[in-house]
């Protein structure tokens, strides 16, 4: 049911995008404004038993701590059992509105910031938003409410790392972080933020695969051993699909990669600050090769990977020949759209008013 409703969407918005006269400027506004709201609506309206039993899960918390006091809410966060600022800010929603709007709150910090990037920055925003459902981001911010919210917050927090802002910066990484503390590691896009993709990245990166390609057998159980002290960092795949699935994120990201790679100095003289959507597409890159055997890698790799929606359609505007740049487009949008629609594990939909726990039928 989810494929049909992504089709619509793609389909609808292409159509506007495709037709609306003017410039492509007040195309892309047009067409972020309504794919923004039918997205909203599609995470806005869905049932608590979408997707995994996270959710539900999720619910439980929320209707607990509602019915907590202040103090008690307070020994809650003293206790350590979830991130601060979710726990605080679901007790004062909680006391408030109930769990669909908790879900529709959500929804709106998490689409509203991501259209507002793209709508900015992304020279074709269908593009865009085909990628948002290739690289697993929709799928993945139905379950992971803590991490929506933080990923919402570090979006905003890519304007201070751009104009080298260091104190807005952190600041927007650590309000993050208290909704998800694996968005401490965003701190790590500041020293790579104006650095030339050059021999250095290539270094970085031949390292990396060498140690898990190589040594891998003996890399985990060290990386097991730091990371246990976070429970986030305890959620290590078994072999079989997790790593299949991981793998193949990587190769894809990987391909989005060196295509981006090979028009880098076509789209660096145009877009002047993407370099730095260059190096933090390359971090995200990195994180999610380790993803298949540490499963949190792969929501790290999320915070960076994101920015592929902006530095693909950037590539594809800088193709010279208007045919060719046509041709490759329609092709890529293709793609994206056959791998969302049979390739990627969509979650199961349904509305909240249906009240049926899908993964019952």
């Amino acid at each position: 049911m989810l494929r049909s409703y992504l089709i619509f969407i793609t389909l609808l918005s292409i159509i506007i995008y495709s037709t609306t006269p003017g410039r492509n400027k007040s195309k892309g506004i047009l067409f972020c404004q309504v794919a923004g709201i039918l997205l909203f609506l599609l995470y806005a309206l869905r049932s608590p038993y979408c997707g995994t039993s996270d959710v539900l899960r999720y619910q439980e918390g929320y209707e607990l701590y509602s019915s907590f006091n202040f103090s008690t809410t307070i020994d809650e966060i003293a206790g350590g059992t979830l991130e601060p600022g979710y726990l605080f800010l679901q007790w004062v929603f909680g006391n408030v509105f109930g769990f669909q709007w908790w879900l529709a709150f959500i929804a709106f910090l998490s689409i509203g910031s991501t259209m507002y990037l793209v709508k900015r920055m992304s020279p074709i925003p269908y593009i865009s938003i085909l990628l948002f459902f290739s690289l697993g981001f929709m799928n993945f911010e139905i379950d992971g409410l803590r991490q929506t919210i933080a990923m919402s917050i570090l979006l905003w927090a890519y304007y201070p790392l751009r104009d080298r802002h260091l104190i807005g910066f952190l600041a927007l990484v650590v309000l993050a972080s208290v909704f998800h503390s694996t968005a401490l590691v965003f701190i790590l896009a500041y020293p790579f933020a104006y650095k030339k993709i050059g021999i250095i990245h290539l270094g970085v990166f031949i390292a990396a695969a060498a140690l898990f390609f190589l040594f891998k057998d003996r890399l985990l159980p060290i990386l097991a051993f730091f990371l246990s002290a976070s429970d986030h960092f305890t959620e290590l795949y078994a072999l079989g699909d997790g790593v299949s699935l991981s793998m193949t994120g990587f190769y894809i990201q990987l391909l989005l990669f060196m295509f981006e790679l090979f028009f880098m100095n076509r789209v660096i003289c145009r877009y002047p600050n993407s370099a730095l959507l260059f190096n933090l597409a390359f971090i995200g890159l990195c994180f999610q090769l380790y993803a298949a055997f540490i499963g949190v890698f792969f929501r790290i790799s999320l915070y960076f990977s994101f920015y592929h929606l902006l530095l693909f359609p950037m590539a594809l505007s800088v193709i010279a020949n208007k045919k060719v740049r046509i041709f490759v487009t329609i092709a890529a949008s293709l793609v994206f759209l056959a791998y969302s629609l049979f390739f990627l594990q969509l979650s199961d939909y349904g509305f909240f008013w249906q009240h049926v726990n899908l993964t019952e039928v």
